[in-house]
């Protein structure tokens, strides 16, 4: 039985998606991306969450 995909799980991946990086992700984990890649996709993860916090 397949565990519930997070919201934030679901954010991680639409930003890779965005930025070209899903199918990397795909064949091979979060491992496979730089250091650069994992903290852009985390630094726009912030971001996001950020300007959702401030709308409210």
């Amino acid at each position: 039985m397949e565990k519930p995909v997070s919201e934030k799980e679901k954010l991680k991946y639409e930003i890779a998606r965005r930025e070209g990086l899903l199918g990397r992700l795909l064949e091979g984990g979060w491992g496979s991306l730089t250091a650069a890649q994992s903290g852009r996709i985390g630094g726009l993860m912030a971001a996001r969450t950020g300007r959702k916090k401030k709308e409210t």
